[in-house]
């Protein structure tokens, strides 16, 4: 076996055991071969597994494989998906496809001054104006986007468990956002969840975050980046706030000093 085809066995086992170090240094090493590694990433996709009801990952695989070949060879990945489409699919894997190719034949809306794409999902409206919203908070202070690959706005709905994903391997950063158009408090409010996601999604980037799900660790320090982000991105909001809220700091001090002596005084129960 030789080294590029352990590195594509190395990639489904990290995709099989949720281990996002081994898969990142697979994609990564498979990336660095470039053209060289497609014919093994095509063998692969040679299977009559996609034609049976997914067993385990086996999707995951699908997935990982036709995304890994979309960043090799573009005109490769496109007759791989019209070859997969011929061929007979079960349901799932077909929908794996048909999401993979309606991915990639996606045009960005824009470029970032560094180059880095962002894509918007055409079921959502205002979708110059979105992507606009992210070109303006790539710009704030901190924000390094460094090799980030690209930037997807997709629709959300009702049965998304996020807001917002930072896909490590691939090095992009996924925000969602609901289709319909909104207006006065709705649509600001949008904006600042947009924002304040977007920024957290970075500081994943930043941090170097390597723990695939929510770890906790990583999740206090991107939204300890967020946090400080959002007040390099709006100084005057922040200082207006807390300006308005100072008559009320004593109130609330007195508040918590009465709430700790009646948790005090309160008569413990029996054991």
């Amino acid at each position: 076996m030789s080294d590029v085809e352990r590195a594509v066995v190395r990639l489904l086992q990290g995709v099989a055991t949720r281990d996002t170090v081994i898969r990142r240094d697979a994609w990564r090493r498979l990336v660095d071969v470039g053209p060289g590694a497609v014919p093994h990433v095509l063998a692969k996709l040679d299977s009559a597994a996609w034609g049976a009801r997914p067993k385990g990952p086996s999707f995951l695989y699908l997935g990982v494989l036709l995304s890994l070949l979309h960043t090799l060879d573009v005109p490769a990945f496109r007759a791989e998906i019209g070859r997969l489409r011929a061929a007979r699919l079960h349901d799932r894997h077909r929908r794996v496809v048909d999401f993979m190719a309606k991915m990639s034949d996606a045009e960005p809306v824009l470029h970032l001054t560094d180059g880095t794409p962002v894509f918007v999902a055409e079921e959502i409206e205002d979708r110059e104006r979105i992507a606009g919203y992210v070109a303006r908070w790539a710009r704030t202070p901190g924000v390094a986007l460094g090799d980030v690959s690209r930037i997807d706005v997709i629709g959300w709905s009702g049965d998304m468990e996020y807001v917002g994903l930072y896909r490590i391997c691939e090095s992009a950063i996924v925000l969602t956002w609901p289709a319909g158009r909104a207006r006065g408090l709705l649509r600001w409010w949008r904006r600042i969840v947009g924002e304040h996601t977007f920024y957290h999604e970075v500081g994943h980037h930043v941090c170097g975050h390597l723990e695939g799900g929510r770890e906790p660790e990583q999740e206090r320090e991107a939204d300890d980046f967020a946090r400080w982000t959002m007040y390099a991105a709006h100084p005057w909001f922040f200082r207006t706030v807390k300006t308005l809220l100072l008559p009320f700091k004593p109130i609330v001090h007195l508040w918590m000093r009465l709430r700790r002596r009646r948790t005090k005084a309160a008569p413990q129960s029996p054991e």
